[in-house]
């Protein structure tokens, strides 16, 4: 949705242009629509999506819209609220900060499991697992700042390890095989990623861009999920 000031004193009130996902109007009749409750008010943002993508968000804060469409006795008011959303992945955190760029959660609802967790740098690595037959590990560390319990995970191999597969033997999730109850800083180990060769990942990267070679899902209780990149 694109905001410009509308022809009135109120410094409150704006005219919106319901955008699609290329940015190009779906109707050029505007809509009408006021902020109700809270700080702050709405600002034009025609000039917002540019070609390198959007300005870098510092921090967010809830609105509730109030839009008003038709006209006449066909006029109907409706109350929504406005989530601002980065096109590249992630989701700006309401009070400040970045999202975790190696990990993607359930379309930022920071009620669920999935919101709760996030990776902590510095931890990915891997090794030859024991025994014949037996491939490669990777590890890496998560921090969970709630309890939550994980049910299940799963593992793409992309990129230069498209042809060394992932196969569940003994994956752990903070040292137990899921279902896991975890909170604060705990563990996940991928057993086993075929073959004994180097697997060349060492940090957490974008799952969904380029360089990961490895993208790793896991799923919660509350049915929430997390995507994580590694590469």
């Amino acid at each position: 949705m694109s905001d410009e000031p509308a022809p009135t004193d109120s410094p409150d009130t704006r005219e919106s242009f319901v955008l699609d996902d290329i940015d190009e109007a779906v109707t050029e009749e505007a809509i009408d629509h006021t902020l109700d409750g809270g700080a702050g008010g709405a600002t034009a943002s025609r000039e917002a999506v540019e070609a390198e993508g959007m300005d870098d968000v510092e921090e967010t804060q809830p609105v509730t819209v109030t839009a008003q469409f038709g006209a006449g006795d066909a006029r109907r008011t409706v109350p929504f609220d406005l989530r601002l959303v980065d096109r590249g992945g992630g989701t700006a955190e309401p009070g400040g900060g970045e999202a975790d760029p190696g990990a993607g959660g359930d379309g930022g609802d920071e009620s669920t499991s999935a919101a709760a967790v996030s990776t902590v740098d510095g931890t990915v690595g891997s090794s030859n697992v024991g025994g014949q037959g037996r491939g490669r590990e990777v590890t890496f560390a998560l921090r969970a700042d709630r309890s939550v319990t994980v049910t299940g995970i799963s593992v793409a191999t992309r990129n230069d390890l498209v042809d060394r597969q992932y196969t569940d033997r003994d994956t752990t999730v903070g040292g137990s095989a899921p279902p896991s109850p975890v909170s604060g800083e705990f563990s996940v180990a991928l057993r086993d990623i075929s073959g004994s060769g180097n697997l060349g990942v060492s940090e957490f990267v974008d799952p969904s861009g380029p360089d990961a070679d490895l993208v790793v899902t896991l799923t919660f209780e509350d049915g929430s999920s997390t995507t994580i990149g590694i590469g």
